[in-house]
């Protein structure tokens, strides 16, 4: 009886010695024997503590909750890791490892294939479906039936760039220091991390960068179509768990974005802030990939820290005024013209690349005194060809309340012209009583265009943050018009009438005339100018028209509407007793214009005002005609012309009149009787 005793405690002592089991991520080891006998009918536990660690520190756990008090530093809780159970021992399969005769303890490996479980290799094993660890980085798997499971990570966190290897745990497992089995086991894996790092790069068309341009950041859920907004960094708690991001484009047009979990992502364009002129594209998805390893995938580029480019295009419309003279300048915002002159506008339209996306192209002339010419639209693309009306690309109709027009676009059209400028050319004519101050006659022209290309429908995209409210009724972008202007000029010549005692002259008439080319409308030459003392072999234009220029009782009389140039003063009627002026009077106008415009657009709300005019001066010219007198940033030059008295001859039945008379009656008998004699004479030498 003795002797039974001795061997059973000895069996057991072997037993327990054998006993040890691995833990966090080791094989099971064998577990030191104690006087304390499994209890099969309790159940036990395994809890999990899934940890964010970069470091090389590892040590061992004890399968004990107190090892949380040992964890090195720089750990932190991952959250929504999962883990599955597999019992591939149970609770009667532990004698064979912990009896009197045990075997190995089972090795991990051969239940994997690429360090993954293998199904095969567990047939029959008991699975415990997948559990998820909480904000504290801690699942556990309760009421457990006694058995040796193999626990897998089957669903690493996001920023894990692998799961831990699936490794063995025994329930139960005996204490460290032999004292006892433990039944509930705390294991604590650790995974090392990498975050993803992306820039968005955003840039104008001169590759300036774009400040205040905002984006929002997706990532793919795992459907692999829908999308979950991305406003805070990744961390060891998932998604949108760290820090703010900022998605709104630096000084340098920069966006930078760190602490991205592996996965797939989109950046998309939600606004261009105060940047009006730029066109915001909602519709383009800028989508890359974050990887395992914490590498960037964009466009077939890999790299720890990728750039994404993004240049954002805008719309443009600049105007400027041919020069009377046609002198050579391409950027003439202004020049001098007589009433009736037709004036020739350039236009340059820069077409933006997305232009076929945008639903608004359209250019709007209003003019101030002048007239368009209906019809006198020419507009060429960038190889000077001729773009017809009517061909499907633009429409343009007169309005005849401002008597400009609107030129109307259609963008869908337009993509042979995207990312080019276009020239137009058009006429217009000098009306009437224009403005003769420094405000001149200004003719604007705007352009009006979409400034947001946006999904048409939700169904297009339906995580797109730019979709319509109501799915059915596509959003209306906003526009943003650009404004600029040319002005054209003209003056007044004023003629003052004297006589030689400085008394003002009313009544006398005059005609104003320039000389023209040939072929000008209503040109007169040759018999046409009979009269006037202009040469009859040039071509002139009669300024004042069918209206003579009379002086008033002051002796003045205006004509307004005068370009710089050289005239010639015309005297048709004069008050009696007064000489009529010999010939022409020559008068060369010649006023100076400077015009001040603002370098920097005005920008108010979505309208875009270049080049706006802020002040004009007016000052004599070097060829300025030495009779005129200008009065200083007036616009108008004066001439006086004087009239002298004719001889004075006597008035019709005066003393005068008789006495001359009779002088002539005298002259004539006198040469008739000198006639007489001489006939008489003539008979007698017959």
């Amino acid at each position: 009886m003795k002797e039974t005793k001795v061997t059973l405690k000895k069996i057991v002592l072997s037993i327990f010695m054998c006993l040890a089991l691995v833990l966090g991520i080791m094989p099971v080891e064998e577990v030191k024997a104690t006087d304390v006998t499994i209890n099969t009918d309790a159940t036990g536990s395994i809890t999990i503590h899934k940890y964010e660690y970069n470091g090389n520190q590892t040590p061992e756990g004890t399968g004990e909750e107190g090892d949380s008090t040992s964890l090195p530093s720089g750990v932190n809780p991952l959250a929504n890791a999962g883990f599955t159970l597999y019992k591939i021992v149970d609770a009667n399969g532990l004698s064979t490892y912990y009896g009197q005769n045990p075997t190995a303890l089972p090795d991990i490996d051969d239940y994997l294939t690429n360090n993954k479980v293998d199904a095969n290799k567990i047939s029959g094993a008991e699975k415990v479906n997948e559990q998820f660890t909480n904000s504290d980085g801690i699942v556990t798997f309760s009421n457990l039936p006694l058995g040796i499971y193999i626990v897998e990570e089957t669903t690493p966190p996001p920023a894990v760039t692998s799961p831990v290897k699936p490794f063995l745990v025994s329930v139960p497992m005996t204490k460290s220091d032999g004292s006892e089995w433990l039944y509930d086991v705390h294991v604590f894996p650790k995974n090392s991390t990498k975050y993803g790092e992306v820039k968005i790069v955003k840039t104008n068309e001169k590759g300036e960068g774009l400040q205040g341009v905002q984006f929002a950041l997706q990532k793919q859920n795992t459907d692999g179509i829908s999308w979950t907004t991305i406003t805070k960094k990744g961390g060891a708690q998932g998604d949108n768990t760290g820090d703010v991001l900022n998605l709104t484009t630096n000084n340098n047009g920069v966006i930078s974005v760190d602490g991205l979990t592996k996965g797939k992502y989109r950046f998309i364009e939600t606004s261009v802030g105060d940047k009006v002129a730029y066109i915001m594209d909602g519709v383009t998805n800028y989508e890359f990939d974050v990887n395992d390893d914490g590498t960037v995938t964009y466009n077939s580029s890999t790299g720890e820290s990728i750039e994404i480019p993004i240049s954002n295009k805008k719309a443009d419309i600049t105007k400027n005024v041919i020069k009377k003279d046609n002198t050579s300048d391409e950027n003439a915002k202004d020049s001098d013209y007589s009433v009736g002159d037709i004036i020739t506008y350039e236009v340059k339209i820069v077409v933006p690349e997305n232009i076929t996306q945008l639903k608004k192209f359209e250019i709007v002339d209003t003019p101030t005194n002048i007239d368009y010419v209906e019809g006198s639209i020419v507009l060429k693309d960038a190889n000077q060809n001729i773009i017809a009306a009517g061909a499907g690309i633009y429409s343009v109709i007169k309005n005849t309340s401002t008597k400009g027009f609107t030129m109307t676009f259609t963008p869908a059209n337009m993509g042979s012209y995207k990312n080019t400028t276009l020239t137009m050319t058009y006429k217009a004519t000098l009306l009437p009583n224009p403005n003769t101050t420094t405000s001149g006659n200004e003719n604007k022209i705007s352009l009006e265009y979409s400034n947001q290309i946006l999904p048409e429908n939700s169904t297009d995209d339906p995580g797109n943050p730019n979709n319509p409210i109501d799915p059915n009724n596509p959003s209306e972008p906003t526009t943003t018009i650009v404004k600029d202007s040319a002005v054209v000029y003209s003056f007044q010549l004023n003629v003052e009438k004297k006589n030689e005692e400085n008394t003002a002259m009313s009544g006398v008439t005059f005609d104003l005339y320039e000389e023209v080319s040939e072929g000008t409308t209503g040109a007169l030459t040759g018999d046409g100018v009979n009269g006037t003392g202009l040469d009859k072999g040039k071509y002139w234009r009669k300024i004042n028209g069918s209206t003579s220029l009379t002086t008033n009782g002051e002796g003045k009389v205006s004509q307004i509407g005068l370009s710089n140039g050289t005239y010639y003063l015309v005297e048709t009627k004069t008050q009696a007793e007064y000489n009529l002026l010999k010939e022409p009077l020559e008068v060369t106008l010649d006023i100076d214009y400077a015009t001040t415009r603002q370098t920097d657009p005005e920008i108010s709300n979505s309208i875009i005002e270049k080049n706006k005019k802020t002040a004009t001066t007016f000052s004599e010219g070097a060829t300025m005609s030495t009779e005129l007198t200008y009065s200083n940033n007036s616009g108008t030059a004066t001439i006086t012309v004087v009239n002298r008295k004719g001889f004075t001859l006597p008035t019709t039945g005066g003393a005068g009149s008789f006495l001359f008379t009779l002088i002539g009656c005298a002259i004539m008998i006198g040469g008739f009787i000198i006639f007489r004699k001489t006939s008489a004479k003539k008979s007698d030498v017959a």
